[in-house]
């Protein structure tokens, strides 16, 4: 009996000396302690007071404790506090200033208009990239090229995602050769460069840009910013072909009908089974 009242004494004593050492944690302003005890008083349903320490730890440049509140302000289904627009922007804004992947999460939803709070913000996802893509981030500049290149809105003449896409395609980006060539083969003013369209797809094609190819084997077939050569395009096309049953069956309908490439009936049935 003496031995069990020890051990109880013992676990007292061990709990008791936790309680204070994270409190003391706390008091000296550890953003780590703050963030962990906010955790554990939100999950004791003390929600106020968990919250003002993460608030706490955030603002101590704490980018987990940032990444907390704002999905706390962005999703109902936590129920832990009501929605925030504007609270979940600023902590999202700040847990992008601490973390490199995680804005870079943040900025890829509101381009494919799968954020849960923010939907397609696209003036929010420019001025989340602007700075990064000011400040030499290639994929940034990237990204900020396609926002540019897919919203006249914010970018009447073109002019800007031209900039950002020349940069990042200089640098080797994939995505950004491809959108380059793109936008350089249907500029929003001036005339259309065939030739440059096709360097840039071309490279974008070496990089791994899947996409490019079939944009690259049009302009093989009709002789766009360069000589015409239908053996190289349908390669592409095939390769195109391999992953895609939309590209399989204008496959085999090319061959079928004998559009741009030799009419070929073998292969049309081929294409045309697989799609």
């Amino acid at each position: 009996m003496k031995l069990i009242l020890i051990i109880i004494a013992f676990v007292a004593f061990f709990i008791a000396l936790k309680k204070w050492q994270r409190a003391q944690a706390v008091k000296s302003g550890d953003p780590d302690a703050m963030a962990n005890e906010g955790l554990r008083l939100i999950g004791r349903n003390s929600v106020d007071e968990g919250i003002a320490l993460l608030e706490q730890a955030a603002n101590k440049d704490h980018p987990a404790a940032a990444q907390m509140l704002y999905e706390f302000y962005t999703r109902p289904e936590l129920e832990m506090v009501p929605n925030d627009a504007d609270k979940a922007m600023h902590w999202a804004a700040k847990a992008s200033s601490l973390d490199n992947e995680f804005a870079k999460l943040h900025d890829l939803m509101l381009e494919l208009n799968q954020h849960p709070a923010f939907g397609d913000n696209i003036q929010l996802l420019e001025q989340n990239l602007l700075p990064r893509a000011e400040a030499g981030d290639i994929e940034s500049q990237s990204q900020l090229g396609r926002v540019y290149a897919r919203n006249p809105i914010l970018d009447k003449d073109g002019s800007k995602a031209m900039k950002w896409l020349e940069l990042a395609a200089a640098e080797d980006d994939p995505e950004a050769c491809f959108h380059l060539g793109k936008l350089l083969q249907e500029p929003r003013q001036g005339e259309a460069d065939m030739q440059q369209a096709r360097f840039w797809l071309t490279k974008g094609h070496q990089l791994g840009e899947t996409a490019s190819g079939g944009h690259l084997a049009e302009m093989m077939l009709q002789g766009q910013g360069g000589p015409v050569d239908k053996r190289q395009a349908e390669r592409l096309l095939i390769e195109q072909a391999k992953d895609s049953s939309y590209s399989q069956l204008t496959l085999g309908q090319r061959y079928l009908n004998g559009d741009q490439l030799p009419q070929d009936l073998h292969k049309a049935r081929e294409w045309l089974e697989k799609a």
